[in-house]
């Protein structure tokens, strides 16, 4: 059991890595985008800082949900990549909490990937506000 716990935590780390990176993505975006004074099109400008943010962060989430379900297949839980990458999508959303993972031998990966989507979808919310914010007061 603490050896699946490791493990889970390594792979978290591993997807928290890649949530760094499109964190640090979306700071140069935004440093890009946002304009540094009152012009009439900075709500333009923030409409399309926003959607590159939601871009950027949910490329981060379906990398994230592939790095899960290589977990999936390397360990022979799901027989092919469509279905391990299914599987891990609807955990890692938490959709479908108790019905992918259904080896003995991996029940904790189960939650692992769940508490990894639950965070990963806080941060994202968290750089989404903090971009918006960062851009209200660059423009102010």
């Amino acid at each position: 059991m603490l050896l699946d716990l490791l493990f889970g935590i390594t792979i978290n780390l591993t997807v928290m890595a890649v949530h760094v990176g499109a964190t640090l993505v979306v700071m140069e975006i935004s440093d890009v985008i946002i304009p540094t004074s009152r012009t009439s099109s900075s709500r333009r400008r923030h409409l399309m800082l926003m959607i590159a943010v939601v871009a950027c962060m949910l490329l981060a989430h379906l990398c994230e949900v592939g790095i899960w379900s290589l977990v999936y297949l390397a360990l022979g839980i799901v027989s092919n990549a469509a279905d391990a990458y299914f599987s891990a999508f609807t955990v890692y959303t938490a959709l479908g909490v108790g019905h992918s993972v259904e080896r003995e031998y991996a029940r904790l990966l189960e939650p692992m990937t769940a508490t990894s989507g639950i965070l990963m979808f806080g941060w994202t919310t968290a750089v989404l506000i903090a971009a918006l914010q960062r851009g209200v007061r660059r423009t102010l």
